[in-house]
């Protein structure tokens, strides 16, 4: 039993870390395409399609780390751990819908900057 939760618990720590470098790296693009934007460059096809890529990439791969720590979440009932207790208790869904609407809405104030 012990060694079934240190494997979640191996699998949670992984995939928070894959959802963190998700962030960083789709942030870090943002910031690049910003940068571009701000500078007036004539690639608004690329830019743009870079953008789009930039939000697909973090709704599927962001949505779906999500969804696997809540079903990972609803595993750990049974342990009575003050970690555990607290990781159960994490709004899922609230984060669910609210990482992809933010990065949407970046996505399409970066179009708007780009074609305006």
């Amino acid at each position: 039993m012990k060694e079934e939760s240190d494997k979640r618990w191996y699998f949670i720590n992984s995939r928070r870390k894959d959802l963190l470098w998700l962030i960083s790296i789709v942030t870090a693009t943002n910031l690049i395409i910003f940068t571009f934007i701000h500078l007036q460059t004539e690639a608004k096809y690329t830019l743009s399609a870079l953008s789009v890529l930039n939000v697909l990439i973090l709704i599927f791969g962001g949505v779906g780390i999500i969804d696997e720590l809540k079903a990972v979440s609803e595993d750990l009932k049974n342990d009575t751990s003050k970690v555990s207790i607290i990781f159960q208790k994490i709004p899922w869904n609230f984060f669910r819908n609210a990482l992809p609407s933010l990065f949407i809405l970046i996505g399409i104030m970066q179009l708007y900057e780009i074609w305006v």
